[in-house]
């Protein structure tokens, strides 16, 4: 529901430019479907992603971005804090 949403978000701006927070801190679980639903999603739309910036608190986390960085043309990192997150957003 929340991909078909982006999805029409994005399809109406011509050339989008998107830079993306993710809070994780908070994250209890994550199914293997919905993992596979948000790389396709990720992958589908990796030009339009100029910044992603994942906040989390578990090592595993870390490493996932490292690795989903390869598949990504947006620069991609890993904060501790919201604030530090952002700060890297509005540069």
């Amino acid at each position: 529901m929340m991909n078909s949403a982006l999805d029409d978000a994005i399809s109406s701006i011509e050339e989008p430019k998107i830079k993306v927070l993710i809070d994780a801190l908070e994250f209890d679980g994550w199914e293997l479907r919905a993992a596979w639903d948000d790389l396709k999603f990720g992958l589908k739309y990796s030009k339009e992603f100029t910044k992603l910036a994942f906040v989390g608190n578990r090592k595993w986390e870390e490493y996932a971005i490292k690795i989903t960085d390869w598949f990504m043309s947006a620069e991609m990192h890993y904060f501790e804090t919201i604030d530090e997150a952002m700060e890297w957003l509005k540069a």
